[in-house]
């Protein structure tokens, strides 16, 4: 069954009428490192196929949503057995709508597109939390 798939090793980024649009399988949202390269790789949005569960499929969105804001592109995020969504390069999520068996759900919806440029986050990463962490570290020690 490995022979089947192989690991991948770039973004995949294709123009989809005028825009960049970055590709994303289920769990990749979940990780800030992916959601900054496609920043990187300046989308306007990442389309996002999954399989959540209903029990927790509130949650894969919501994961989402802030790789968007970190990144400054839009989420659409369309998942068996739980949401079909839209969230903006602001992490607000516009329109939503929850899956269902066949016949299936259908979300229409304007994405709300913006400029493919990548935020201050998209560029250097963590290097701002881990200066606040220095700092906190820093004034801890010096109060004392």
């Amino acid at each position: 069954m490995e022979a089947e798939f192989a690991r991948g090793d770039r973004f995949v980024v294709r123009d989809v009428i005028g825009y960049r649009a970055g590709l994303a399988i289920c769990k990749d949202m979940h990780f800030a490192a992916l959601g900054r390269g496609y920043g990187r790789e300046r989308v306007n949005v990442v389309l996002e196929p999954a399989w959540d569960f209903y029990v927790d499929g509130w949650m894969s969105v919501r994961l989402a949503a802030p790789r968007g804001l970190e990144s400054g592109y839009s989420v659409v995020h369309s998942a068996r057995d739980s949401f079909l969504s839209v969230s903006d390069r602001f992490g607000r999520v516009t329109d939503e709508i929850r899956s269902r068996r066949l016949p299936g759900a259908t979300l229409r919806a304007d994405v709300p597109i913006g400029p493919a440029t990548p935020t201050p986050y998209a560029r250097v990463g963590d290097v701002f939390g881990w200066i606040c962490v220095a700092a906190g570290l820093g004034l801890r020690f010096k109060l004392r």
